[in-house]
Order: structure tokens, then sequence, then C-alpha cells
């Protein structure tokens, strides 16, 4: 499976380089909306292992690997941003002078809305999320060692402010990446869309590999499906409301 997503992988990104070169701007679209989408496979798993550490359960115990190799994989989220950062001026109409010299909108914003500030906000964001995960991930490993209860209070204490800072650095990318690209355009439910939608990913994400293990004849796989899969129509709920409260205000 390995070799087979590294051909896979190789051949597309050949295939965006080509692209890149021939419509830069369509490339950067449609590398942001990408990006955006993978990104939040990895942030809702760490978002997941954190709500486990708070309410406990045995739902958590089976899928706390699943869950924690996929919040392994934002370090690699984090260098895969490069590209987004030599695209800025084809993405984001604050980022040209002209335009925002002769918009009122953008005139207004400016102090938030340039580029140095937000390459410091994401790196800001990045710094929190990569820290939550190895912290997480390594007193996990720990506690499987040596069976120490003090890491798992560590780990609920770590999660308990982590998962407020979570939910602020989430809110604001979603701002940060997303928004500003329609300036004109202000959701103060877009945030919480992007919260729930990652966390929405990484149980659908769970939910596809216990299924998988649950096909191959493990019954405590099974027993998790269930589990997983009552979490993800939960959080389907969530997210179709926020949908709904997205059009009200509109």
């Amino acid at each position: 499976m390995r070799r087979g997503a590294l051909v896979v992988g190789a051949i597309g990104a050949v295939l965006s380089l080509l692209g890149a070169f021939i419509d830069p701007a369509t490339f950067f679209h449609a590398y942001l909306v990408a990006y955006v989408y993978w990104l939040g496979l990895g942030l809702g798993c760490l978002g997941l292992v954190m709500v486990y550490h708070l309410t406990g359960g045995g739902w958590g115990v089976a899928i706390r690997r699943l869950l924690e190799a996929g919040a392994g994989t934002l370090p690699y989220m984090a260098i895969l941003f490069l590209p987004l950062v030599f695209g800025l001026h084809h993405l984001y109409e604050w980022t040209h002078t002209e335009t925002v010299m002769a918009d009122a909108v953008l005139s207004k914003k400016v102090a938030y809305l340039n580029i140095p500030f937000f390459l410091a906000r994401t790196v800001v964001y990045f710094l929190a999320w990569l820290a939550l995960g190895h912290f997480l991930d390594r007193w996990s490993g720990e506690q499987d060692r040596t069976g120490d209860p003090a890491l798992l209070v560590k780990m609920r204490k770590l999660s308990g402010g982590g998962i407020v800072l979570y939910a602020f650095t989430m809110t604001f990318a979603a701002f940060d990446w997303v928004m500003s690209f329609e300036y004109p355009w202000v959701s103060t439910l877009l945030g919480g869309y992007f919260f729930v939608e990652a966390l929405y990913l990484g149980v659908a994400l769970t939910a596809v590999i216990v299924a998988i293990l649950a096909i191959r004849g493990g019954a405590p796989a099974r027993e998790r499906l269930r589990d997983t899969t009552t979490f993800l129509f939960g959080f389907s709920l969530l997210w179709v409301g926020q949908f709904f409260a997205q059009l009200a205000f509109e």
C-alpha cells in the first residue's frame, strides 16, 4: 500500500508542478482547497485524541493509536504549507498594494491582513498543533510502557487547555486561509464550521480504518466500529446544523 501510494503521489506531484507552470493562479487555488481538506484529517485526529483524554471511555482505547498516527501527519502538512507561501499573491487580493489602496474595506484591515503578520500567525498555529501532538503522543507511549497513572493526569490536563487553544487556532486559521480569500465576505460561523469539519473528517477516517479491520475478522474492531459510526452520525448532524445556521444568518 505504501509503494502504491508513493507512485500515485509522485505522479500527482509531477502533474501539479506542470500545472503550476502552465496556470499558477488555478494551481494555487486548487492547492489551497486540497490542503485545507487533508490538513483537516490530521487536525481532526488531534482533536479527537484530546476529547478522549478529557472524557475517557472504551471508545477511544482501541482507536487511540489510529488517531495519534493521524495527528502524526501534521509535521508533514506544515512543510506542505510552504508552496502556499509562494502563491500568496495569486490567492489573496489583500497582498496587492494597489488593491488595498483602492478598496475602503481592505484599507481598514491592513493592520491584520498583511503578509508578515499572516505568516507569523501561521507559524503560531502550527507550533501549537505540533506541540500538542508531540507531547500527547510521547506521554501516551510512555504510559503504555510504564503504566504510570500520573501520565494520564498530565495528558488530561494538557488536553483541557489544549482543546481551547486548538479551537482558537483553528478558528483564526479558517479566517486567515479561507475567509480572507473572499475578503468582503464575513462569517463568524466559519471558524466553528472549520473546527467541526476537522473532527468529522477524523472520525470518518477512523471509521474507514476500523471497518477494514472489522472485515478482516476482528471482533474488537466490530465493537469499535459501532462506536465510531455513532460518533460519525453525531458529527454529521452537528455539521449540517452549522450549514443551516449559516444559511439562516445569511
